[in-house]
């Protein structure tokens, strides 16, 4: 840029204001357009399953999240909005906040989650529920590949794992545990996937003593984005849910406040798209302990 503004003989603070101006709108100009006609694309991939391009069937969706899902048991791979934005040190971040008898809804295949569980010294038990019985079996490879992997007799790693593990099969919606049975609830990248996001997050409340971990993603909670988002059309995607079963418009914040999730830390990733919550339901909050979890937040009324 230096060599361009000497080429064009530009001395002034006023010019060279002017001339990365125009370099920074055409840019912004750029990726609207770029986003605006992948987003044309996108309609036309999927107009064979949408005429008018809205919300696919229920039974439509779970078998895409499904064929997702398996696809991932098979290969064994992150997808890209984890490698993107480096989320397996978001999830050993959030992970080490889990304590005493955990539930993860939505546990999926383990691969992600379940050596971060073994080598947490504060849990005493781990459940994980899913709908997907081979996601499930493969669970069971991974948490022994988990449990074999963090052999460490020096610092008696193998000392510190949890001493009850249960992989069930169920639906989140409706948890088949009493009011209050777990000190925490995670969950991981499920909501987006969840029929009813809403009845599913008040479930996790309910079986909650008073700790709810989520790592999920949604609406950006920088206006900033959303507005390019709804501007654009290409955030959140259509073509989303009809590909891989789940959505990308689930507003997260709303979802914690509907469901009188009062949130003490939370932060944000990838333009404010990806968040990390801790959260305790506003009426467990009296016996509220740990507040002071080092987390960075977005601002709200940004």
């Amino acid at each position: 840029m230096q060599w361009l503004l000497r080429k064009l003989k530009v001395n002034s603070n006023r010019g060279r204001t002017a001339i990365l101006g125009v370099f920074w709108s055409a840019g912004a100009w750029g990726g609207i357009y770029y986003a605006y006609h992948k987003y044309q694309d996108s309609k036309t991939k999927v107009a064979f399953l949408a005429p008018k391009f809205g919300v696919p069937p229920e039974e439509h969706r779970l078998a895409a999240f499904r064929w997702v899902q398996h696809q991932g048991i098979d290969r064994g791979e992150m997808g890209t909005t984890e490698t993107r934005a480096d989320i397996e040190d978001v999830r050993r971040k959030i992970l080490r906040f889990a304590r005493g008898h955990v539930l993860e809804c939505g546990i999926g295949t383990g691969r992600h989650n379940l050596r971060q569980y073994i080598i947490n010294p504060r849990l005493k038990s781990l459940t994980g529920i899913d709908l997907v019985d081979e996601a499930l079996e493969k669970a069971v490879e991974h948490l022994d590949a988990a449990t074999s992997g963090v052999v460490d007799m020096e610092n008696n790693v193998l000392d510190v794992k949890p001493k009850h593990v249960s992989l069930i099969h169920g639906d989140f919606h409706k948890l088949p545990f009493p009011d209050n049975t777990f000190d925490t609830v995670v969950s991981s990248f499920a909501l987006c996937s969840a029929e009813d996001p809403k009845r599913a997050l008040l479930e996790m409340a309910r079986v909650s003593r008073n700790r709810v971990l989520l790592l999920e993603h949604g609406l950006s909670c920088w206006r900033i984005m959303r507005w390019l988002g709804y501007l654009t059309g290409a955030y959140p995607d259509p073509e989303h849910p009809w590909t891989h079963g789940c959505y990308q418009d689930r507003d997260i914040l709303k979802l914690c406040r509907d469901c009188d999730l009062t949130i003490i830390r939370r932060t944000s990733y990838q333009y404010g798209h990806v968040y990390e919550i801790l959260a305790k339901h506003s009426k467990k909050l009296v016996n509220a302990v740990d507040l002071s979890i080092n987390f960075s937040g977005c601002d709200p009324s940004s």
